[in-house]
């Protein structure tokens, strides 16, 4: 029988934030507090698209008493900002911890990355509660691989950090046995405090479902191979321009890029003549409108850089899968998701240099051009990531602390 618990949750997004992760902590805050007292300690809403009309600074929302930080506007995501919004963010979840009553868990996650993590290391010492850390990536190691961070020396010194971090939480959520074993091998992290739990898929309940690939150019009869997600270094993005290039005398065959980021100009550079012919830009789209496109498409693209899959696992995996899409995915063939889309039949796997494997799997999709593995895939997406499954997960390991 477990203990009934007071559990903060402190993250820098909450619902009705935009990013995935906001809407995902709702669901399981709520799903916890059918056992537990919980509470989120967040900020007003900043992300894309996020609105803070009629948000309130402190609300009981489905018994979960919420607090938001007031932070600056980042309207335009830019860098100076979102620093100092972190610290922040950082300096008063401090002082609110400090002086409220103890709490028996804090669970804490990777955003922002290490320094709200050490923040709730330094105050579960002081107030003597125990935290869990849900690794959603693992930094700074996944910054270093995408060489958002270039000395060697300040890396060694935040996963010094960090690696405290790991060692003081009483629990540690990874999202797959590669991040496990990059904690455990590379870290030295005790195997028995760390759980794999990973994303659950989101479901869309909007009446804003439009979209239609006609309105981009794209026919009908089209095939269309989808990318949807953060276009960023980590994702090896260039990989499918490519694919693209060297698919280019199959006519019907279209590559699509949903979403927006850092690589967003040197890709639509990359694809030269090819620019709205087979390769589209859509740029960034609603979550149910994206949804809405993926339904849309024949199959869908995981493209990580090398060694990325040990310290991340892409969600838009379970996004792929729940609309029914196989997946091509391009990655390392020794990592977890490689051997499951291969032990499942869910799509086809390629190692980041080979192009031409690449090209005769999705040149076979095309020629097949059928939908009969959907159901199927659907299924695999339910039993492997359906919300009520990964809920259940988060409710055993909590119950167990």
């Amino acid at each position: 029988m477990y203990k009934t618990k007071k559990i903060l949750i402190v993250h820098r997004y909450y619902y009705p934030d935009t990013p995935a992760y906001a809407v995902m902590l709702k669901k399981i805050a709520e799903h916890l507090s059918t056992e537990h007292s919980v509470e989120v300690l967040s900020s007003m809403p900043s992300y894309y698209g996020a609105s803070t009309v009629g948000v309130k600074r402190k609300e009981s929302l489905n018994k979960i008493n919420i607090s938001r930080i007031q932070l600056l506007p980042e309207k335009n995501r830019n860098f100076v900002i979102r620093i100092i919004n972190t610290l922040l963010f950082a300096i008063n979840v401090f002082f609110k911890i400090l002086f409220r009553p103890k709490y028996d868990l804090i669970t804490v996650a990777t955003t922002p990355p290490i320094i709200i993590a050490t923040v709730i290391r330094i105050l579960s010492s002081i107030k003597g509660s125990k935290y869990l850390y849900h690794c959603q990536d693992i930094y700074p190691e996944i910054a270093y691989y995408n060489k958002n961070l270039n000395s060697k020396i300040f890396f060694n010194v935040l996963r010094f950090i960090d690696k405290k971090n790991n060692k003081k939480a009483s629990k540690i959520v990874v999202l797959s046995e590669d991040m496990k074993n990059t904690l455990v091998k590379e870290r030295g992290i005790d195997h028995s405090k760390i759980t794999i739990i990973n994303n659950f898929i989101r479901t869309e309940t909007t009446n804003e479902q439009y979209f239609n690939y006609n309105d981009y150019g794209i026919k009908d009869t089209d095939f269309i191979v989808v990318f949807c997600g953060n276009l960023g270094k980590l994702q090896n993005l260039n990989s499918i321009i490519k694919l693209a290039i060297k698919c280019e005398n199959y006519h019907q065959i279209k590559f699509v890029f949903i979403g927006d980021g850092v690589e967003s100009k040197n890709l639509i550079n990359q694809a030269g003549n090819l620019l709205n012919k087979s390769i589209f830009f859509l740029g960034y789209l609603k979550s149910e409108i994206a949804s809405k496109a993926l339904e849309q498409s024949n199959i869908g693209v995981v493209s990580i850089s090398e060694p990325t899959y040990k310290t991340a696992y892409p969600s838009k995996t379970m996004t792929y899968l729940n609309a029914g899409l196989p997946i091509l995915a391009i990655l390392n063939k020794s990592s977890e998701l490689a051997k499951f889309i291969i032990d499942k039949k869910i799509g086809f796997v390629a190692a980041p240099d080979d192009l031409n494997e690449m090209k005769r799997a999705t040149i076979e999709y095309y020629e097949k051009n059928e939908n009969s593995n959907q159901g199927y895939i659907k299924e695999i997406a339910q039993q492997e990531f359906g919300e009520e499954v990964i809920l259940n997960k988060w409710s055993k390991l909590i119950n167990s602390i």
